[in-house]
């Protein structure tokens, strides 16, 4: 082999197939050492830990409206963190596939996901855990968000994905007319009034409203993890401008749901409730079954995984 075609496959054997140092001698006919002296040239020998990782990662884009997109998904459900010094993990646990869908979409290109059934917080209840393992270059993602990007382009697209992720697009008959809104609720005092002050200077008239909060939080041991805290509520409710914040969030949302939500009102944001109604319903019904059916999925899976658990450690 020449000195080019060596370098390009071991570089493909190496680090975009993933093969060990003793793997990739063998498949090229070289010996151990000399293969590793020919790869520590090329580029840097991988950890033991990085060696162990299975699944191709590929570091982040670096895309602006991407990630601002993607810091709007972690200011709101969307939980990330340094599982080791090569492994940042992002997750989410949901009953609806509709979010599931939509972390698999943000995603699927940069790292391995994983999917794992466990109860939910109401009794009874089961969901899904979605994960996936990242490069180091999603570290931006480990923190919370406590500002919204300045820049325009980049402002709404973290709006979209804070609203793909938090948000409810409501359509409702009042006097059999058609009424829309758009209703945030969240405890980030900072983060909200932010999102306010973005809308109105663009010419909208959101409504932030403060919501005392009497409920005690416990966590799983049952000790509360909080005592009062206060709630906020931001609502944009005039009808041409919840149409106009539709209009613009749709092309950059991934939640189809949402999306479902966002075409009907742009379709019919005024008129006859008797026109809209039996539309919104049928929505609503495929999105009951969609959401019943994935809880059932996760509630087989779960018992199935703690039948196999528990075999496991019989011996016969």
């Amino acid at each position: 082999m020449t000195d080019r075609p060596a370098s390009e496959v071991l570089r493909r054997l190496y680090w975009a197939e993933r093969l060990s140092i003793r793997q990739t001698a063998a498949a090229i006919g070289m010996s151990y050492q000399g293969t590793r002296r020919r790869l520590q040239k090329l580029g840097r020998i991988r950890t033991k830990s990085e060696g162990m990782t299975r699944n191709e990662r590929r570091p982040f884009s670096e895309d602006r409206f991407v990630r601002a997109y993607l810091l709007g998904l972690r200011a709101g459900d969307i939980n990330a963190w340094k599982k080791s010094p090569h492994t940042i993990e992002v997750r989410v646990s949901t009953t609806h596939p509709a979010m599931s869908r939509l972390f698999s979409k943000a995603f699927k290109s940069y790292g391995h996901l994983m999917q794992l059934a466990e109860p939910a917080y109401l009794p009874g209840r089961y969901r899904w855990q979605v994960k996936a393992h990242l490069d180091p270059s999603f570290a931006f993602l480990i923190r919370k968000p406590t500002s919204v990007p300045s820049d325009k382009g980049e402002f709404y697209r973290f709006l979209a994905g804070y609203s793909d992720s938090e948000c409810c697009w409501s359509v409702y008959p009042q006097k059999n007319r058609i009424r829309t809104s758009w209703v945030v609720e969240t405890y980030d005092a900072r983060l909200i009034r932010q999102i306010k002050n973005g809308l109105e200077s663009d010419g909208f008239h959101p409504l932030l409203y403060r919501i005392a909060g009497n409920r005690r939080l416990v966590g799983k041991d049952q000790k509360a993890i909080h005592g009062r805290r206060t709630k906020f509520r931001l609502v944009l409710s005039r009808a041409k401008e919840v149409q106009a914040l539709a209009g613009i969030l749709m092309p950059l949302s991934s939640h189809a749901e949402k999306i479902s939500k966002m075409s009907l009102i742009l379709s019919m944001p005024h008129g006859d409730w008797s026109k809209l109604g039996p539309k919104l319903r049928s929505i609503r019904m495929k999105t009951e079954r969609e959401v019943r059916r994935y809880t059932e999925e996760a509630e087989r899976a779960y018992y199935t995984r703690k039948v196999n658990r528990s075999n496991a450690g019989v011996v016969g």
